[in-house]
């Protein structure tokens, strides 16, 4: 009865993590698709420019469940956008 227990309950925690996974690629997929929107609106704009958008700062940094947010990296993996301070 212990082993089905146990393996019952890491069944669940694997489910729900393949779960968490799903949502986190879904909003990053939705948040690139809205940079993309609003880049094609605004081509000319330059990242200073950007970084002062309030409007693109909305876009670039999002809620992911309780804890996360999303952040905009460039090529070389620096991060660009954040709701973290640095």
């Amino acid at each position: 009865m212990n082993e089905l227990g146990a393996s019952a309950l890491k069944e669940s925690a694997a489910s729900l993590n393949k779960l968490g996974e799903k949502i986190i690629q879904e909003k990053a997929q939705d948040v690139a698709k809205q940079i993309e929107v609003y880049m094609k609106s605004y081509p000319n704009k330059s990242l200073t420019a950007l970084s002062n958008d309030a409007r693109f700062k909305e876009i670039t940094v999002q809620k992911v469940g309780e804890t996360g947010y999303t952040a905009v990296h460039d090529t070389g993996g620096s991060i660009i956008f954040t709701s973290i301070r640095r």
